[in-house]
């Protein structure tokens, strides 16, 4: 596994990669940096709406947004064409995703937290399979991020535990359903203030979708096809099963490890 963090806020790519969007002095750039970085200080005060973002700003936050992008995808390529050079290339499935999105000022918001928007939730995902199991192409399919776990385990010919998850090698869905939990430790202000902590969404196209909120008992609807949505993702609640929450204990020094190694620490 390769842990890419270069397209997460705060977004700062070497300059070579910005290049290819703007031309914008280094003072200007810096500065940019440090307004990400008040942002992400004050994020509780822009979650409760205390902080607004400054829009004019924004046009240089996204094109090092899209630079940070094109950094991920020169490391990427570096990967692959030594994957090449050892020959190993055609004899490694490869499977690239981002885990979500972020808002840059969308719906005045910045980052990646209380919201279910279009714009978190839509992720890439390329899959290179040499085993020739998976169909070629671009795909239209609604996908979940959880598929990955069965697909990959049927690609390598494993047994397959049974779960909510499909195998992308022989089903697909034409719902996607995504559930967002944020933690309420070290609040900065009454949890009253802050958009719902818990929602769940079902999300069929960008004109077909529903986000509900069960601590404020509010949908939020794309498309007219709410009544419908909403019983689809009644049914799937049902079939969740909680998994109840292990008590707290400290990390063991290889998590503690591998959290820092991947920048959560």
């Amino acid at each position: 596994m390769v842990h890419l963090n270069d397209v997460h806020h705060v977004y700062r790519p070497h300059i070579k990669y910005y290049r290819e969007f703007g031309d914008r002095g280094v003072r200007e750039l810096h500065e940019n940096v440090r307004y990400q970085e008040t942002l992400k200080d004050k994020r509780h005060e822009v979650y409760t709406g205390r902080y607004e973002i400054d829009q004019n700003r924004l046009d240089l936050t996204k094109d090092l947004y899209r630079a940070s992008i094109l950094h991920a995808d020169a490391l990427i390529e570096r990967l692959i064409a030594r994957l090449k050079s050892l020959g190993e290339y055609e004899n490694t499935v490869i499977v690239l995703f981002g885990d979500h999105g972020d808002l840059i000022g969308e719906d005045g918001m910045f980052g990646h937290s209380y919201s279910l928007a279009d714009e978190l939730i839509r992720v890439p995902l390329l899959v290179h399979d040499p085993t020739g199991q998976l169909e070629t192409g671009r795909r239209r399919d609604v996908v979940q991020l959880n598929y990955l776990y069965p697909t990959i385990l049927e690609m390598a010919g494993l047994d397959v535990p049974e779960t909510n998850s499909i195998s992308l090698l022989e089903q697909s869905r034409e719902s996607a359903f995504v559930h967002l939990l944020e933690s309420t430790d070290n609040l900065e202000f009454p949890e009253s203030d802050y958009p719902p902590f818990e929602q769940y969404a079902i999300w069929k196209s960008p004109s077909s979708k529903l986000v509900y909120a069960p601590e404020k008992a509010s949908w939020e609807f794309a498309g007219d096809s709410g009544t419908g949505l909403a019983k689809e993702l009644d049914k799937h609640l049902e079939r969740l099963m909680k998994i109840p929450s292990k008590d707290e204990s400290e990390l063991s020094s290889s998590t503690r490890t591998q959290l820092e190694n991947m920048g959560y620490l």
